[in-house]
């Protein structure tokens, strides 16, 4: 006599895909029979529960001859299947998107040296205010108030 390996299936427990996919096509069918009379719950449940695609899942189940219920009111029996995963009902999981941390940019750095501030200081005595109000005059009209203010 010929001794193989011994395969457990659990129909009354969670399973994640990579086990699903090595049972038997008859016990895959059942297994997805019974989540959906039991729980009433949604391919996109499963889905997550099995740590797949809902799409893949749902592709799967149309192969499987048992597709899932079309819409997404259906009811759910959210105790019942928070206590067939295993999880505590008096908790509630809110997962928050993790926000990466603002960069930011460093401020370069100039060093002014004297020669290029005497350079400056000429240009700024060659400017010709009059020249400039005269062109704002042209630009907003007469009579009307332009505030400037300069800081260096």
């Amino acid at each position: 006599m010929l001794n193989s390996d011994v395969t457990k299936i659990n129909l009354s427990a969670p399973v994640v895909w990579g086990e699903f996919k090595n049972w038997p096509k008859d016990l895959q069918r059942e297994y997805i029979h019974k989540l959906d009379d039991t729980y009433h719950v949604r391919t996109d449940s499963i889905a997550d529960m099995m740590g797949v695609n809902e799409w893949t899942l749902r592709k799967y189940r149309r192969e499987l001859g048992c597709p899932g219920k079309k819409g997404r009111g259906l009811p759910v029996d959210a105790a019942g299947w928070r206590d067939f995963l295993g999880e505590d009902p008096r908790v509630i999981e809110v997962s928050t998107p993790e926000v990466e941390p603002e960069k930011t940019e460093e401020v370069p750095t100039y060093t002014i040296h004297e020669e290029c501030v005497k350079v400056m200081q000429d240009m700024v005595k060659q400017i010709d205010v009059q020249n400039i109000a005269e062109m704002l005059r042209m630009l907003v009209g007469t009579g009307a108030k332009l505030t400037i203010e300069v800081t260096l």
